[in-house]
């Protein structure tokens, strides 16, 4: 798996939980997407919008006021399920599995 911009206290990588996500068959598939999600999800997160110096492209960082719960939403960010904002609504905007939803 490759990070993305912005992901940082996160160093994980299991075969078996990437072969259960991206096996949509997989007994076990809705458990674990429904895992990340929560991690996605349940925190006091706020994000900052910053451009990379190479290719000029946005991404988002974290800010977090503790650093396990910036892991959490980091590793959920890693895994497939990327918190993005908060809209003028109020709604959570999220990037899950490159599917843009609202919470």
């Amino acid at each position: 798996m490759r990070y993305a911009p912005g992901v940082t206290n996160v160093n994980f990588y299991d075969r078996n939980l990437v072969q259960h996500l991206a096996d949509e068959h997989h007994p076990n598939h809705h458990n674990v997407r429904s895992f990340i999600e929560a991690l996605g999800l349940c925190h006091t997160i706020i994000t900052d919008t910053k451009v990379t110096k190479d290719t000029k492209k946005e991404y988002v960082v974290y800010n977090a006021s503790s650093p396990d719960e910036l892991a959490l939403v980091n590793g959920a960010r890693h895994l497939g399920f990327a918190f993005e904002k908060r809209d003028d609504e109020g709604n959570m905007v999220c990037q899950a599995w490159n599917t843009e939803r609202k919470y």
